[in-house]
């Protein structure tokens, strides 16, 4: 079959175990429950009256096994992050090969990438400079405590406002309970919310490190956006099992398992680096 009548609300990681709904547009044919696809099994088959759409899903659900990795410290952490959330880094899954790289040498003229790969070369950059925000942001202390101009996204929405000095007291106990969060920006063309003052001066240091990204992006009409700082982890827990520890969690669509975790213990994704000397 085509590939166009596949859809699907998000790309799974492909060194994993994975499970999620697939659309198949098919009107007035039988339902495929047992397709001859190796290492793929039906869980599950029926009829619906629309194809699924990118992000159309809300979470994702996690069970993974770190061995021989584990110190002294990580259940504390483990329970910190449980209880406050984790720093909402991309993972490294977003930078795939050299796609920082590609991204820059296609932004000077030298690489011209398929249609399919654009749009992921594309999130790249603004992915690597989102992080240099959050960690800029860290280093400061700045991603517990609400600033004048700093701009807050209302609970899983992208609608937010901008914190001016009358509403700075309402503000940090909002994102004390959780209800708000701190945004850094997902750099792109102007447009939507800003952040001002201190807060402002942050963001653009980072994009005066990457003029060339930042002219990119503009070029091809990025439109610039906000994503939370903060990353709320839900029914989450860990149990020992095999010489190892298990953790099992839920994510909100588009965290990064594997970034929450790097704030847990220190550790080597192998697999992927296989994977990645394979291709």
């Amino acid at each position: 079959m085509p590939a166009k009548v596949v859809a699907f609300s998000g790309r799974k990681d492909k060194v994993a175990l994975t499970r999620q709904w697939f659309s198949i547009q098919r009107p007035g044919q039988a339902l495929i429950e047992h397709p001859d696809v190796e290492e793929l099994v039906v869980l599950k088959a029926g009829l619906h009256n629309r194809k699924l759409k990118t992000g159309a899903h809300r979470s994702n659900r996690f069970i993974i096994t770190l061995r021989g990795v584990m110190d002294d410290g990580w259940q504390a952490r483990w329970q910190a992050l449980l209880i406050n959330g984790a720093a909402n880094y991309f993972g490294d899954q977003r930078f795939g090969v050299a796609n920082l790289e590609k991204a820059s040498a296609w932004f000077r003229g030298e690489y011209r990438p398929r249609k399919s790969e654009q749009g992921m070369l594309l999130s790249a950059v603004r992915s690597q400079m989102f992080n240099e925000v959050l960690e800029l942001r860290a280093s400061k202390n700045m991603l517990s405590e609400v600033l004048v101009g700093d701009v807050c996204l209302l609970g899983d929405s992208r609608s937010g406002f901008v914190v001016t000095q009358a509403d700075l007291d309402d503000a940090q106990q909002r994102f004390s309970q959780q209800s708000i969060h701190i945004s850094a920006p997902l750099f792109g063309a102007a447009g939507g919310l800003q952040a001002t003052g201190e807060v402002l001066a942050l963001e653009e240091a980072v994009a005066a490190r990457h003029p060339l990204w930042i002219q990119g992006l503009v070029e091809r009409q990025v439109k610039a956006a906000r994503r939370s700082t903060r990353l709320l982890v839900n029914h989450g827990h860990s149990e020992a099992v095999d010489g190892g520890q298990r953790f099992e969690f839920e994510l909100p669509a588009g965290a990064f398992a594997t970034a929450l975790l790097a704030q847990v213990t220190t550790f080597e994704d192998v697999s992927r680096a296989k994977y990645s000397a394979n291709q």
